[in-house]
């Protein structure tokens, strides 16, 4: 049976997937078989499967499809007709059963040595493998089952009850995943073993864990990824490390915590039920992939020693079947050239007797079955599944294959048909995913919900339209992608950008307030400063230009309590482009601290301190924009009504965006004793960690009192967390920017990997 275009337009894409190193020409059998059988509580009446390249694409008409979901979603419906929990009972029996014979045969064939066996031997152990794993682990195909669960949940109009956040997170498994798994045993490794070397560290993990990456016939987990994520780990202290440890090991925990919560706002029974056996399939479905991993580890030591014993086949067992691997090493018949030249051209299954492979074939079935509309349109009239909530912008990349998973860059958004273990690297690094298929269960939907990325799954086309380097907006929550102008090239032309300064910039006092203006001088001197960027008054103002009352609302800023909650309204309700930040802040790197710079504050006569709003530790660009609406906010609160006299025509003051110093330990230095005005003492006050806590009286600080022209320590009262050389350090930098400053200074400091750091510097108002 062939497949002519007037037919194709009514087929739908079950699935692609890349089959690089499967036994791919029996697992396209398998996988036709699969789906012609009547086990699973489904059966697809018609079923087209076409190979090449190492990709595999299935289809079925449209109408079997719809009534193939309709079936399943009505007997999850219905518990009359149909036992819900015996569905997940069943395939949690099965694949328990199955793991069991895997780890059972892998166990007693592990210790073989290969290369003594005959091909006879060799072909046994072969069929065996397969007997358990791609005519068993992977027959039953849990795909359709979680679509039409999937289905019946939405056709029960969660919605009505939830918003889309406590959808996600009913969706959201009570366990950690394989690769969560094993990322956790690796941090857990690192911090038990600080004195190991990397190679160590390493070698032992990959003993236990190189089948990680390994799904549907990838590669095994890469020794360089391994040493990436180590570096990156190895730059956390031991406190940090130890939180990012429980934090993962309370993610089942605190999970299912939020579902408690919301059950009790969702009251809807059934609703209930089935989004609990979601959960448990979602569970299901990840212990498959790890176990296939498991599988296909093994595999590649059979197929290696076949490849070994028979090397002019090497590059062709890929298409070999059971039968013919029978025939190569039981009878020694190869497959001729002319088949294998066949099989490579490309290979489609459209009834269980017939195999075609000619290039006509090919043409035919490929190029009518793979059109799409290709152009920007598909971005307007379609839109994807929610499977995490997020809104970012960022360059899209677009990733087929696991080799091109490599180079997508840290930051960028990864575009896909389906990611698997495989593509883990890539989701890391990634900022947000978009694929073309898959349900609520899939691979993304559960691994972007653990690592908290915004992720939009089923938005078919999606990889025709986008092309590598487009700058988009991805708004999970709506489950849409918008291609975006590249602003940051017209930087010089845009009104905002002409309101945002970098923290070595030249800048006027009036627009970026003191605190901004203070780090630029210090900055101007050669002192080490975090990286910074100022939003000006000018930016203030553009983003409320559109609202004609907003000068006249600052107008009457004196009779503040009149106006203020108008002008919070409008800070609240402004749209904050998101791109306008696209490659000035790097989440995936740093963190951020969001201050106000108010002209008022960090003046010679009054600091204001304690009066504005700081956020530490901005990981986002949503926590980052609703920190810079709060600072903007506190300029105009009740508190700082009160402490203000005549200062209060410049309101809209500016904003500072610093890179978060992580500080292992922190602190302020007085360059005069503000209590007895003592000119030649130097205090400085530090604890460990960030010194917010030390400024918000959190903590008890260490406190040394240092003679400014001996710099002997004449007093303290430490639990010496600060080493003297940087305590000498410190007073020579107060010494230089008290000089500068021609007054005597508070400074706020810090100190990571021995490195200090001054985070803001103002005058000594007491």
């Amino acid at each position: 049976m062939y497949l002519h275009r007037n037919e194709i337009k009514e087929w739908k894409q079950i699935n692609y997937r890349n089959v690089d190193t499967m036994l791919s020409v029996q697992f396209i059998y398998d996988l036709y078989d699969q789906y012609n059988s009547e086990i699973n509580w489904f059966r697809f009446k018609n079923v087209s499967l076409y190979y090449q390249d190492n990709k595999l694409w299935s289809y079925t008409p449209q109408d079997d499809w719809e009534k193939v979901l309709c079936n399943i979603a009505n007997q999850f419906k219905n518990p009359k007709s149909f036992s819900n929990p015996n569905i997940i009972e069943k395939c949690y029996w099965y694949y328990n059963r199955r793991e069991d014979l895997l780890e059972d045969f892998i166990a007693r064939e592990k210790n073989t040595d290969l290369s003594n066996l005959e091909n006879k031997k060799l072909y046994e152990i072969l069929f065996n493998w397969y007997q358990i794993t791609l005519n068993q682990i992977y027959y039953i195909n849990l795909a359709p089952v979680e679509l039409g669960l999937q289905k019946a949940i939405n056709d029960l109009e969660p919605l009505k009850y939830i918003g889309t956040d406590d959808i996600s997170t009913l969706y959201s498994l009570e366990e950690n995943t394989a690769v969560i798994k094993e990322e956790l045993e690796f941090l857990r490794k690192i911090y038990s073993n600080r004195e190991k070397s990397i190679e160590d560290l390493i070698n032992m993990h990959l003993e236990e864990y190189d089948y990680i990456t390994i799904g549907y016939g990838s590669k095994p987990m890469a020794r360089e990824v391994l040493v990436d994520r180590y570096k990156k780990i190895k730059e956390m202290n031991d406190d940090e490390l130890k939180n990012k440890i429980e934090k993962i090991e309370k993610y089942p925990t605190d999970i299912i915590q939020q579902k408690q919560k919301v059950y009790r706002k969702l009251k809807n029974k059934q609703l209930i039920e089935l989004f609990d056996l979601a959960a448990k399939l979602g569970i299901m479905r990840d212990r498959k992939k790890a176990l296939l991993g498991k599988a296909v580890k093994f595999r590649n030591t059979i197929l290696n020693e076949i490849k070994n014993k028979n090397p002019n086949e090497s590059e062709n067992i890929k298409y070999y079947t059971m039968d013919d691997f029978y025939n190569l090493l039981v009878l020694g018949q190869a497959l001729d050239d002319e088949e294998i030249s066949k099989r490579k051209e490309g290979i489609y299954i459209s009834n269980v007797s017939m195999i075609s492979t000619g290039m006509e074939e090919r043409e035919e079935y490929y190029n009518s079955v793979k059109s799409v509309e290709n152009n920007t349109n598909i971005l307007k009239t379609r839109k994807g599944v929610c499977a995490s909530s997020g809104k970012v912008v960022g360059k899209a990349k677009i990733c087929l294959t696991f080799e091109e998973c490599n180079k997508l860059e840290e930051g960028e958004i990864l575009i896909t048909y389906g990611t698997d273990f495989d593509f883990m690297n890539a989701i890391i690094k990634s900022k947000a995913i978009v694929t073309e298929e898959g349900g609520i269960l899939s691979h993304a939907s559960v691994i972007s919900r653990e690592l908290k990325k915004p992720c939009i799954i089923a938005f078919k086309g999606i990889t025709k339209v986008l092309k590598d380097g487009d700058l988009i907006e991805v708004d999970a929550t709506k489950g849409i992608v918008r291609i975006l102008e590249e602003q940051k090239n017209n930087i010089s032309n845009s009104e905002l950008y002409e309101g945002i300064y970098r923290g070595n910039q030249e800048v006027n006092v009036l627009e970026v307030g003191n605190k901004a203006y203070n780090l630029s001088l210090m900055n101007k001197q050669g002192f080490n400063v975090p990286e910074a960027y100022f939003l000006s008054t000018i930016f203030f103002k553009t983003i409320l230009k559109e609202y004609n009352k907003l000068e006249e609302y600052l107008k009457y800023a004196s009779n503040l309590e009149e106006y203020k909650e108008n002008i919070l309204n409008l800070i609240d309700n402004v749209e904050i482009p998101i791109s306008i930040f696209e490659g000035i802040l790097d989440f995936e790197k740093n963190t951020y601290a969001v201050r106000s710079s108010s002209t008022n504050e960090d003046g010679t006569n009054k600091s204001f301190a304690g009066q504005y709003i700081t956020e530490l530790f901005c990981g986002t660009m949503e926590f980052t924009i609703k920190s810079i609406r709060k600072c903007w906010k506190s300029l105009l609160g009740i508190g700082l009504e009160k402490y203000q006299d005549e200062n209060t025509d410049n309101l809209s003051g500016g904003i500072i965006i610093q890179k978060m110093i992580n500080a292992d330990y922190a602190g302020v230095m007085f360059t005069k004793n503000p209590v007895s005005n003592n000119k030649d003492c130097i205090i400085i006050e530090c604890c460990k960690g960030v010194a917010s806590k030390l400024v918000d009286n959190k903590v008890i600080p260490d406190r040394y009192f240092i003679n400014k022209q001996t710099l002997e320590i004449t007093g303290q009262i430490s639990e010496n967390n600060i080493p003297r050389e940087k305590i000498m350090e410190l007073c020579e930098i107060g010494k230089k920017l008290e000089e500068y400053y021609d007054c005597d200074l508070d400074i706020e400091w810090a100190c990571k990997n021995n490195i200090l750091y001054l985070i803001q510097c103002r005058p000594i108002t007491t």
